[in-house]
């Protein structure tokens, strides 16, 4: 039986709401719309878990089910920004406890840099690299200090990271985009090499190639994969580069301390 959604949000108060649609679920359990509109309800009242259930019940009756779907995106954002919040009250209470804690300060930093909070980002870093200065956490000060404008500082913060780890490819990779910006290609395209022949990482072969195109004004045709550098765009690289390298150096740089406890 095929169900129809009036496509209506809930307008009674939520416990209405939600007596409504029990009756409505109790005669027609394979009705995916009523589990979605008390989903509504439940997140009305703040009920986030409760809803997350229900949206998940209607899309295993219709997984064709675009509402349910769109409304379950919501409740995952809900949860999320309960969660961060929870994560910076507990980086808060880490660095009252003992304000030299150097994870704490990084990962504070880095759920700063994720909310745009730019400069405070880049209090807790430097707080950080004062205490214990780390490639992972000159290279997210970098991209902090790049994002608010700052670029030299940023490529300096990549180039003090890279005196700590010279092999630490991501910051390889940044200074080399930085320079490319500034029409420096043939070192940018060194750095990209390096980067690549570090990592093989496939944001630096894409790099190196639209690097190598600019060069030579000439396909460079990879040995294994036959494609043109003009299909990519650097600013969309660095772009891509900034936000997730910027998390999963944050994760190599936990792990590392991991390791030495």
């Amino acid at each position: 039986m095929r169900f129809i959604d009036d496509h209506k949000t809930p307008e009674e108060p939520s416990d209405d709401a939600i007596a409504i649609y029990n009756r409505s679920i109790t005669a027609a359990p394979d009705n995916p719309w009523a589990y979605r509109n008390r989903a509504i309800a439940y997140r009305n009242q703040g009920q986030l878990d409760l809803a997350m259930a229900d949206l998940n019940k209607s899309i295993a009756l219709d997984n064709h089910y675009g509402l349910a779907y769109g409304h379950r995106g919501e409740v995952y954002d809900d949860l999320a920004k309960i969660h961060q919040e929870s994560a910076h009250q507990d980086y808060n209470q880490a660095l009252k406890l003992n304000p030299k804690n150097v994870s704490a300060l990084f990962n504070r930093g880095t759920f700063h840099a994720c909310s745009g909070n730019f400069y405070q980002a880049i209090a807790d870093y430097d707080r950080a690299i004062n205490l214990s200065p780390h490639e992972s956490m000159l290279y997210c000060r970098g991209v902090c200090l790049y994002q608010i404008g700052q670029i030299e500082s940023a490529a300096e913060s990549f180039r003090q990271g890279l005196a700590i780890n010279p092999n630490h490819s991501p910051s390889l990779m940044n200074i080399g985009l930085i320079i490319y910006e500034l029409d420096q290609c043939q070192p940018a395209m060194q750095l990209f090499e390096q980067a690549f022949s570090i990592s093989h990482a496939e944001e630096a072969k894409l790099a190196l190639m639209v690097a190598h195109f600019k060069v030579n004004e000439e396909t460079f045709v990879d040995k294994s994969e036959n494609f043109s550098p003009k299909l990519f765009n650097i600013y969309y690289l660095r772009d891509q580069l900034w936000g997730p390298k910027l998390l999963q150096t944050a994760e190599h740089f936990l792990q590392s301390l991991e390791k030495e406890v």
